[in-house]
Formats: C-alpha cells, sequence, structure tokens
C-alpha cells in the first residue's frame, strides 16, 4: 500500500526515533509568531522571526523573489493584526 506521500509523487523521509515523515522542502529553516499583551500599557505586540536557507540550487537562485515575498508577508501579517487588534 503506497502512502500519502508516495500517492502524490513526493519523496518523503522517516525519522526512526518518532517515526514522523517529512516532505523534502526547497528551503529549511524556523520561524516564531508571538503575540502578546503588555500589561500595564495593554498594547498588543506581534513578532515574526524567520530564518531559512535555501535547501537546492533552484531555491539558491530563486533567493531574491523568496525574500520579497517573505518582506511582503511580514507588512501584510502585521496589518492584518493591527486590523484584529483594533
Amino acid at each position: 500500500m503506497a502512502s500519502d506521500f508516495e500517492s502524490v509523487g513526493m519523496l518523503a523521509a522517516a525519522c526512526s526515533c518518532c517515526g514522523v515523515r517529512r516532505v523534502p522542502t526547497a528551503e529549511s529553516g524556523e520561524e516564531l509568531f508571538e503575540v502578546r499583551v503588555d500589561p500595564p500599557s495593554g498594547d498588543v505586540i506581534y513578532k515574526i522571526r524567520a530564518i531559512s536557507w535555501a535547501q537546492s540550487p533552484l531555491a539558491w537562485i530563486g533567493q531574491p523573489i523568496v525574500r520579497l515575498l517573505q518582506a511582503r508577508f511580514r507588512k501584510d501579517s502585521a496589518a492584518a493584526m493591527q486590523r484584529a487588534a483594533t
């Protein structure tokens, strides 16, 4: 029986310690989305932190475009949070 990943033609790697499967991606990295309220002022504080690095030659070539899209996401995300908090 084919796994879900195999049925859509993707390669998957299995973690031997927990059996979690993951699909290889063009980039690797970490993201943090943090929302908190500052108790004294009541201000909503929204922080995005992301670190990524290319995992394939094509991703490396496309990195300038990826960075522009990430910058656009940060701007749009902050605007959406501002609308939601007011």
